[in-house]
């Protein structure tokens, strides 16, 4: 399985559990169709990441710090759905969807357990 394959399904199945969660998807059609496009090179290096973070991260967010300078104004799922850190931005709907609730990220079982998998996943290792 290569690294683009187990970030695809990742992010498959992190937008199927927040959905569940909050009727809103975390990522939609383009940025799926983006996420494809990227060689798989950001792909090891985003597994690399997601490896490491407890809740999976965002692989946006890890593409756009890969050099310690977090851009968001470059950041293409910003420019689609709002900066993260905007208070309109579909990330923080999903927050506050997910704070009625008294849940955050990391204490969806289901996401926890995604992370998991995934990152046995990559501890396997991709194939290029």
């Amino acid at each position: 399985m290569t690294y683009k394959q187990i970030i695809l399904d990742f992010m498959r199945e992190k937008n199927a559990i927040i959905h569940k969660h909050t009727r809103l998807l975390i990522a939609t059609k383009p940025d799926m169709d983006e996420l494809k496009s990227w060689p798989e090179s950001e792909h090891e290096f985003i597994a690399g990441c997601i490896e490491l973070s407890p809740s999976g991260m965002c692989p946006w967010c890890i593409k756009e710090s890969k050099y310690h300078i977090k851009t968001c104004s470059k950041c293409s799922y910003g420019k689609r759905h709002g900066k993260c850190v905007d208070i309109k931005s579909r990330w923080k709907r999903i927050v506050h969807k997910l704070a009625q609730k008294n849940l955050t990220t990391m204490e969806i079982p289901e996401l926890t357990r995604l992370v998991t998998i995934t990152r046995e996943k990559i501890y396997k290792g991709g194939k290029h």
